[in-house]
């Protein structure tokens, strides 16, 4: 290794002695191999000059404070005085290097074997007379040496080595594998989930009071992406945001980009599934406390519901089968259809904006909801709180066939009634209105029955009492002619006896009356008086002194005039 006063030489008479073309020239130092002529490369380096060639990268070398930074240094300039410095990029100074057998300022002596930094440039250039140049040489070393001062405080114990950034990224790469083994098992919240060709990115975030307080990128490569897919797909559930998931993956950074992901490779759908059973069951305790749970079961049902309400995704595969279940039923159905989207983004909104509005109609009877089969996750939006509200609230009863057999939501669980499928909850619409025209034909055929069965136990008595009748009738004629006919006799027979009593009665009430006859009376010495305007006197008070009387006697009357009366005191 040459001594550090011959590198100093070399730089003095570079900047001595440019070339034509402004840059400097020296004889070549410590290169196995010069560069050609006239082409000088500016290359940082170590002590151990030899051993890098022509353009190589600069070697990373660590600062103090652990952190990594690569020194470029400054191309030879023909500017007076215009020495070549080292920038350093983190504190935005010149680093100078110190005087062999300088003491730092805390009075401990400099390490001079260490590494030391210097400026190799490649090219030939001729010296001269050397004395003419030793005088000048000596004069500016200080002066040169000074530029470096702060470069030997800043390597003062810290490791040689200096990485590329691949190096650096292997390394790191390598620590997270020591660390964290075959992998690690992260909780979180699936956002920002994408599919890109046979690759899927997504970031998992942890909440806390609303708001994100860790994110991490997760990276799912080609079979990775296949396997969590299919362990997914074997519970019906299916990766997108929101979704609670733990995921099991090796820490990486990816060199290309210097982006820190978690590579997964495997996911567990129970956690997943917990997590969503654990939601549903919290927002049923709180529907129940609210008395939200069974509001909508309140409702009255209405036994002919014939316009229907349907809240589905006009296209899919469920409107055509309860459209064409609707059609072949041949009944009168009267249907109102919200289109709205039953998955994703603006599900929820849409939902509860289409049960108020046709709530709000009096031209319907019932609010039917729908949605074909798929996965736990497709389902989710029907387990939202303000969809389970709407429907509890719903003026309308609302009924639902949500997915499939297995499936139970939310809305399910709150819905005046919930089928299977949307088929089976057009079905049941169906069968309950035809039910109700099969009852009302069957009572009518009851009553036709009952009445032609009455009409003919009526008509039959009728016909035994006519028959009572006239045979009564007859009876009663046969014995009112028999009576006639004795009371005929006795009619003939009781003239004589009737006239026989008459005759006699008739000689008792003579000898009755001649022995009340007045006459007969008077002729025994009874009279009557009257006054002149004939009134029986009955009574003295009835005569007045100075009255006429007329008294009849029983041979004739008396005329009298009253002189005095005496009435008897009794």
């Amino acid at each position: 290794m040459r001594s550090g006063a011959h590198h100093r030489h070399h730089r003095r008479v570079a900047r001595r002695f440019p070339n034509r073309r402004g840059r400097a020239r020296l004889p070549n130092v410590g290169r196995r191999k010069a560069a050609p002529r006239n082409r000088p490369t500016v290359v940082e380096e170590s002590g151990n000059h030899g051993s890098r060639r022509g353009n190589e990268p600069p070697r990373q070398r660590k600062r103090s404070g652990g952190a990594s930074r690569t020194r470029r240094s400054a191309a030879w300039s023909n500017r007076a005085r215009h020495r070549p410095q080292i920038e350093h990029r983190a504190l935005g100074r010149p680093h100078r290097r110190p005087r062999p057998g300088s003491r730092r300022r805390d009075g401990n002596p400099r390490r001079v074997d260490g590494p030391r930094w210097f400026l190799r440039i490649a090219g030939a250039c001729r010296i001269g007379r050397r004395n003419s140049l030793v005088s000048r040489i000596v004069d500016d070393t200080d002066d040169f040496d000074d530029d470096f001062d702060d470069i030997e405080d800043a390597d003062d114990g810290v490791d040689d080595a200096t990485l590329s950034v691949t190096e650096f990224v292997k390394r790191v790469n390598r620590v997270l594998s020591r660390e964290f083994g075959s992998g690690v098992w992260v909780q979180g919240e699936v956002v920002k989930w994408r599919v890109v060709g046979r690759n899927a990115y997504c970031q998992l975030v942890e909440n806390q009071g609303g708001k994100s307080i860790g994110t991490l990128d997760l990276s799912f490569f080609n079979d990775n992406l296949s396997r969590v897919t299919s362990l997914l797909r074997q519970h019906r559930v299916a990766m997108q945001d929101g979704i609670k998931v733990r995921v099991f993956g090796r820490p990486n950074v990816w060199d290309a980009a210097g982006k820190f992901s978690l590579v997964v490779t495997s996911i567990d759908p129970r956690f997943t599934l917990g997590d969503m059973q654990a939601t549903r069951d919290e927002l049923v305790k709180k529907l129940k406390a609210a008395g939200l749970y069974d509001e909508n079961r309140r409702r009255t049902f209405p036994d002919v519901p014939l316009r229907v309400g349907i809240i589905t995704s006009i296209g899919t595969a469920a409107w055509h089968d309860i459209l064409s279940r609707f059609e072949a039923s041949g009944l009168p159905f009267q249907l109102k259809v919200a289109n709205v989207r039953v998955q994703g983004d603006g599900a929820v909104p849409q939902i509860v904006d289409a049960i108020w509005a046709l709530g709000a109609r009096d031209d319907l009877d019932v609010i039917m909801m729908v949605r074909g089969g798929g996965s736990k996750t497709d389902l989710a939006c029907f387990d939202a709180e303000e969809i389970a509200v709407a429907i509890a609230q719903s003026r309308l009863p609302v009924v639902t066939g949500l997915g499939h057999e297995i499936d139970v939501s939310i809305a399910d669980e709150v819905a005046h009634r919930n089928y299977t499928t949307p088929t089976a909850c057009a079905a049941a619409l169906i069968d309950q209105v035809q039910g109700m025209i099969d009852g009302a034909e069957g009572a009518w055929q009851a009553i036709a029955r009952q009445s032609r069965s009455l009409l003919e136990v009526a008509e039959s008595k009728i016909l035994e009492r006519a028959a009572g009748i006239r045979t009564n009738a007859i009876g009663a004629i046969e014995r009112s002619n028999t009576r006639l006919a004795l009371t005929a006799q006795r009619i003939v027979a009781r003239p004589v006896v009737v006239l026989g009593a008459a005759e006699q009665s008739l000689s008792t009430f003579e000898a009755r009356a001649r022995l009340l006859d007045p006459v007969n009376t008077m002729a025994r010495g009874w009279s009557i008086t009257k006054a002149a305007d004939g009134t029986t006197l009955r009574s003295v008070t009835q005569a007045k002194v100075g009255d006429a009387l007329v008294t009849t006697l029983a041979d004739g009357t008396i005329t009298s005039t009253v002189k005095e009366k005496d009435e008897a005191h009794g």
